[in-house]
């Protein structure tokens, strides 16, 4: 977990305390926007630890424009939707 993004290890820190098994989480990302493979990753790492779904609040990083990263158990990637 060393070299993992924050959103990894939160939620493999919830994973190991038993809170993710059938959970919907949600998640604000503070700082920079999630992109490509850490997006990737994230997926994985709910997909591991047994989530039902994850919601992810973000923002654009030029833009400051609010994002919502959205997926359900079933799902390959993030739904992605901007927020006006």
């Amino acid at each position: 977990m060393g070299n993992a993004h924050a959103e990894v290890g939160a939620l493999q820190q919830a994973a190991n305390k038993g809170l993710t098994e059938g959970a919907d989480a949600v998640m604000k990302v503070t700082g920079k926007d999630i992109y490509g493979y850490c997006q990737k990753d994230i997926v994985a790492m709910a997909k591991a630890s047994g989530l039902k779904s994850l919601k992810v609040y973000a923002k654009e990083d030029k833009t400051h424009i609010p994002k919502i990263y959205e997926w359900r158990a079933g799902m390959d990637k993030f739904a992605e939707r901007k927020v006006q």
